[in-house]
């Protein structure tokens, strides 16, 4: 009675687990065309389909509007292969919109709640573009990585160099009202904070002590109450949340392939689909567990797997 029992509360356990992701799709970059491209999967049942649709190019970085009907994305299609724009489309990827020509690397694009504001990062001069979405006006604003904007518009989380590596940073949308919310400097890079949902935590990676090992954390965004999330003893990273805040998809690889130019170089040559599977877990750090329609032919740039809420029947 008592393994009849156990066997009846795994079952519901499990069935409540699969359930609670059956309202959403992952968007993620995916090499299964032999470019990389983004694509909308199922976590679930793995339906998926390509929504970038753009051959002999590279397109990364996914992001999603609050509602789900625009997604951002950085190409370099029609350009330099070293030049990534920002570009925004609808969920079937019909309609494409070039938004930046900035020449530059566009990466981590992400939208305020209210869809007024995209903020995302600047490669090759590491800075932060902040643009009006209505005005289409620019701001950029020097000495800034990775960063994302906050729900409500008002604040950016980034990264930005210390002394031996990187530490967690918020600041005003313009700007100003600079704080350090980390102390220890990683020296692995791919730090990659974000803002939970509601604007009350930032989740980030940060590396193991010296070690190429990385792990995902969570802290309030005053500094306080810093709390490991995941213990896997390899390089997470690119953390993002589902709008509803009870679950975090992010990337994990045995091999920090970026710091070594030869690694990195030969990793996007031979197109390594393996190398970045996409895994989520609880926003608590419990019921860690790989996707497993992501397991393979993932693409190897730090793209986050974005959450986009889907209507179930």
């Amino acid at each position: 009675m008592i393994s009849k029992f156990c066997k009846i509360i795994v079952l519901l356990i499990f069935s409540t687990h699969v359930f609670s992701q059956q309202g959403y799709e992952l968007l993620m970059t995916s090499l299964r065309t032999g470019d990389t491209e983004i694509f909308a999967t199922n976590p679930v049942t793995g339906d998926t389909r390509n929504i970038s649709r753009s051959p002999l190019s590279e397109d990364r970085y996914p992001a999603v509007s609050a509602d789900g009907q625009k997604i951002l994305f950085t190409s370099n299609r029609g350009k330099d292969e070293k030049v990534f724009e920002i570009y925004m489309t609808d969920p079937a990827g019909n309609k494409v919109e070039q938004i930046t020509s900035l020449n530059d690397v566009c990466y981590f694009p992400s939208f305020s709640a209210d869809g007024k504001t995209v903020v995302f990062g600047i490669g090759n001069t590491s800075e932060a573009g902040v643009l009006d979405m209505e005005s289409r006006r620019l701001k950029r604003i020097p000495d800034v990585r990775d960063p994302n904007v906050s729900p409500d518009g008002k604040a950016i989380v980034f990264t930005r160099k210390v002394k031996s590596g990187f530490a967690v940073f918020t600041m005003d949308i313009n700007g100003g009202n600079i704080k350090q919310i980390t102390l220890h400097e990683s020296e692995l890079g791919g730090v990659g904070p974000v803002f939970s949902p509601d604007g009350s935590k930032i989740t980030f990676s940060d590396d193991e002590r010296g070690k190429e090992v990385a792990e995902i954390y969570t802290v309030n965004i005053d500094g306080s109450n810093l709390t490991r999330l995941t213990q896997l003893g390899w390089v997470s990273n690119s953390a993002c949340y589902s709008p509803d805040g009870q679950w975090i998809s992010f990337r994990v690889t045995n091999d920090a392939f970026w710091r070594d130019t030869e690694r990195r170089e030969a990793a996007y040559k031979n197109k390594e689909g393996e190398k970045r599977p996409v895994w989520i877990m609880k926003e608590d750090g419990s019921e860690v567990k790989i996707i497993q329609p992501l397991r393979f032919q993932c693409g190897i740039d730090g793209s986050r797997a974005v959450w986009r809420k889907i209507e179930t029947q």
